[in-house]
């Protein structure tokens, strides 16, 4: 979804068979010129293979490429 100069994004997945799932969220904001900042904030199992069975909550920055190419 985009509004003004910031791009919100959402996902998210369920197993119904162990009733075990994963919500992502995520956000993306100009730093300067088109070099744009990326949060996002995600919880739940299967995030990577290493802790699939695990339930984490993860919060990160970065920066976003995809306007720059």
């Amino acid at each position: 979804y985009k509004w003004n100069n910031y791009e919100f994004s959402m996902g998210g997945r369920n197993n119904f068979a162990t009733h075990k799932g994963f919500i992502e969220a995520g956000m993306t904001f100009p730093l300067w010129g088109k070099l744009r900042a990326y949060i996002t904030a995600n919880s739940g199992y299967g995030d990577s293979l290493i802790d699939y069975n695990y339930k984490q909550p993860r919060f990160g920055i970065g920066v976003a490429l995809n306007d720059i190419l």
